[in-house]
């Protein structure tokens, strides 16, 4: 009897584990950004950053990628404080958002204020 015991708790302990391990990604901080181009002109260039770096760092958007007015686009991240910034493709600001926590799925929309 007390080996069947044992071997439930063994069980269920296993079952804990996988459920935990599959919440995982709650803890962890996976997060995402979903940029909406309100704007009257095409994205080009899209910065984020740490809150706490002095630098923007690369260009989120591939090579000739763009978020055209009214377009929109995703991006992952691990949850933080980020600052982000929206460029023309003369590298014009658009928009900046400062200090922006982000710990779950979060919509900027870019040049609504």
């Amino acid at each position: 009897m007390r080996a069947r015991a044992a071997h439930c708790l063994l069980i269920i302990a296993a079952v804990w584990l996988i459920t935990m391990s599959g919440c995982r990604a709650l803890f962890d901080g996976e997060a995402s950004v979903t940029i909406v181009n309100r704007s009257e002109e095409p994205i080009c260039h899209l910065l984020i950053s740490s809150a706490e770096e002095d630098y923007w760092g690369e260009d989120w958007l591939a090579e000739g990628e763009t978020i055209e007015p009214g377009a929109q686009h995703v991006v992952d991240l691990d949850s933080g404080e980020y600052d982000l910034m929206a460029l023309s493709c003369a590298q014009t600001e658009i928009d900046t958002l400062w200090g922006q926590v982000i710990d779950r799925a979060f919509t900027w929309m870019v040049g609504e204020g």
